[in-house]
Parts: structure tokens; C-alpha cells; sequence
């Protein structure tokens, strides 16, 4: 009951003229807001676009089609605008559905939107077709405009910023070597072995951030540039606050190679903070549309 509580204390955000959320809202008045220094009123990638296991599972518990719907409409409408070079831009505005810069980063501010095209694709016992095209469309234009190999043979995530690469890898962007873990073996048969080299390539590259520090833990974010590799050049870069997307990766990457009796990557589906879900099986909404038809005949 709380969680359906707090569903629709959620609902007026979405009250925008493009059906995108604002990012902030309050939930006694309802009242939304973008972020003050979201760039002229924007929504962020990484917030509306990593609503929808939540939702959908708050759909499949409460019985309310509402809370799907909202995250179906977000798709709709990503789906529908255009995209530099295929890739998707960190700041949307709610009103007009434009992009509001054309900043792409697989870490901050874009980072689980990515995460969660797989995850629901995995959530539905692989029938959101929807999900998974975007994903592997989107992996693809990360693979063209952002994977890059440095002279040492490190393999990193850049941003880009209108065309021009920044040849930096924030530590929230190490979660992708875990993402593209999970998604490697329902891609083209001839990439999967293709998808998990490059998992583990990335992977290697943050583990590396870390090993290359003095102390031992990773930086905030590290660079390719200048002879650098993997390091943090820039005092803003050089703190560690408990981030998990290193460990994620592993974590990944273990449950991939290990015994499916220690947690079956089958059966469950794990949320941007960890929280399992569960799979929602083709026999099992099978069974419930047997069920009601039994019950109203």
C-alpha cells in the first residue's frame, strides 16, 4: 500500500506538456520543479529515463495500468525525436521535448537511463522488443562516438560535447562494463563474444583507475589526455566518495562466470540501487489471463 502511496504522490510530476517529469517534486502539494541548474528548465537523462522497472513492477503489484503508462509515454517520445548520431543528449526540456545540449556522457547525468533499456528488456522475460532495440541501437552509437582505446591499450567511455570528444571517464560511468555484461548474450550472435570482451576491457580500465592512485581508490573521474591514462590530472577530480559502479562491474561479471545456484541472473533483475526484482515471466501473465477468463466465464 505504501508503495502504490507513493506512486501517486509521484504522478503530478509528470503533469508537463510533453509527459516528461520534472525533477523535483513536493510530495504534499504536488508541485514539481526542474533542478535550478538544470541547463533553461531541463529534465535529466539519468532521472525520467530510469523510472521504468519501478513503475512497471508498481503496475504489475497495484493492478494500475497508470504507472506504466507513464514511463511507455517517456519511450514514446524518446523514440520519436531525433538523435545526434543516434546517441542521447543528457538534458530534455519538458515542455518543448527538445534537446536542451548536446552532452551524451555514459556517466553522470546519462548513466542508468542506458542501464535500465536492458534491464527492462530482462525484466520481461525478453519480450519488450521496444526496450531492446533501443538498447542495442544506443550501445551501438556508444561503440561509434564514444568507445575509445588509448595508446597503452585502455579501452574508456569518452563524452561528448557537440561533436568534440573529452577524453574523460567519470567513476559513475564504470557501471557500463556490467551493463554490457548482462546484455551480451541477447545481442547478434556474431557481437556477443564481442559484447563481453568489452565488458571486461572496460572493467580493467576502472580497475586500473584505482590501482594507479596512490591510495588505492578510484577518482572521482580519470583522463586519457596529456600522456595520462586512467588518472586523475585535475584537483576536482581527486576525491572518493563510496561510489559502487567499479564493484557493480565486478559484481557483474562474477554472476555471469559463476554457478547459477549463487544467484541467478534468470530470475532476477537487480534496480540502479541494487534492489532485486523479479523477472516477470511470459507463464505467469499467461496463467492470469487464463485465470480471468475462468473466473468471468
Amino acid at each position: 500500500n505504501k508503495a502504490v502511496e507513493l506512486g501517486e504522490k509521484l504522478l503530478p510530476a509528470f503533469n508537463t506538456p510533453t509527459g516528461i517529469p520534472r525533477g523535483v517534486i513536493n510530495l504534499g502539494s504536488g508541485t514539481s520543479w526542474s533542478w535550478g541548474w538544470a541547463s533553461a528548465g531541463s529534465s535529466i537523462l539519468a532521472e525520467f529515463g530510469t523510472l521504468h522497472l519501478e513503475f512497471v513492477h508498481l503496475t504489475e503489484l497495484s493492478n494500475n495500468p497508470v504507472f506504466k503508462e507513464k514511463v511507455m509515454s517517456i519511450r514514446k517520445l524518446l523514440n520519436k525525436i531525433e538523435k545526434p548520431h543516434g546517441l542521447y543528449p543528457n538534458f530534455l526540456s519538458p515542455v518543448s521535448g527538445n534537446w536542451v545540449q548536446h552532452h551524451v556522457s555514459i556517466g553522470g547525468l546519462g548513466d542508468s537511463f542506458y542501464e535500465y533499456l536492458i534491464k527492462s528488456y530482462l525484466m520481461s522475460d525478453k519480450t519488450d522488443e521496444e526496450a531492446k532495440k533501443m538498447y542495442y541501437s544506443a550501445l551501438e552509437a556508444i561503440e561509434a562516438n564514444l568507445v575509445q582505446k588509448s595508446p597503452g591499450g585502455l579501452t574508456y567511455m569518452a563524452e561528448w560535447r557537440g561533436g568534440i570528444l573529452d577524453h574523460k571517464m567519470g567513476h559513475l560511468a564504470c557501471f557500463s562494463g556490467g551493463m554490457i555484461g548482462i546484455g551480451a548474450d541477447d545481442g547478434a550472435p556474431e557481437k556477443r563474444q564481442h559484447y563481453l570482451d568489452l565488458a571486461a576491457e572496460i572493467t580493467h580500465t576502472c580497475h586500473e583507475s584505482y590501482t594507479r592512485s596512490t591510495t588505492r581508490l578510484g577518482p572521482e573521474a580519470f583522463r586519457f589526455d596529456s600522456g595520462a591514462e586512467a588518472t586523475a590530472t585535475r584537483l576536482s577530480d581527486r576525491y572518493y566518495i563510496l561510489r559502487p559502479e567499479v564493484i557493480e562491474s565486478y559484481m557483474y561479471l562474477y554472476l555471469l562466470f559463476s554457478d547459477d545456484d549463487l544467484l541467478s541472473l534468470e530470475d532476477w533483475v537487480f534496480n540502479t540501487e541494487a534492489h532485486p526484482l523479479p523477472i516477470i515471466r511470459k507463464s505467469c501473465l499467461q496463467d492470469e489471463v487464463t485465470e480471468e477468463k475462468t473466473v468471468s466465464e
